[in-house]
């Protein structure tokens, strides 16, 4: 095994390189386009993809290289949100297989859709515990950032 992931070149810069590790001048870096809702999402994955993509574009962060991460985030949401609903509206979350009582599948679908609802928001700098590595400077700032790691400057 490698290790930890590395950490994308674009989040050094945005935290400041605590590591003081050198940084990836020739990193490609995604375009300006925004992301397109994918068609196969529905119900209250599309509600959340609309609600996540505001989150995100006041974040500077939904970018088009970013679709799948969203859509899977705005897809499990929907998981998630189907199976409490349904779980919300039974008597009890049990099942029965003869006479063995297990756990409803929907239980089971909520917690694999939770699990991988956190797995997409920590990717997407979503949780608490993301945000809390990222630092946000004015726009000026970012801009100069930028344009330092497109031309090589160094700092």
């Amino acid at each position: 095994m490698r290790g930890r992931k590395p950490v994308p070149t674009y989040m050094k810069v945005i935290r400041g390189n605590p590591g003081k590790q050198a940084i990836n001048k020739s990193e490609p870096k995604p375009a300006n386009r925004e992301p397109v809702m994918p068609d196969l999402l529905q119900g209250e994955a599309q509600v959340e993809w609309q609600r996540i993509s505001e989150e995100l574009r006041a974040m500077g962060c939904f970018k088009a290289s970013d679709r799948a991460v969203i859509a899977f985030y705005a897809s499990a949401w929907g998981d998630w949100y189907d199976a409490v609903r349904n779980l919300n509206n039974m008597t009890h979350p049990l099942a029965y297989k003869g006479d063995a009582i297990t756990v409803h599948p929907y239980f089971r679908i909520k917690q694999m859709a939770e699990e991988r609802l956190l797995k997409a928001a920590s990717e997407l700098g979503c949780t608490p515990s993301a945000r809390s590595r990222l630092k946000v400077g004015d726009n000026e700032a970012q801009k100069q950032l930028d344009l330092e790691l497109l031309v090589g400057k160094k700092r």
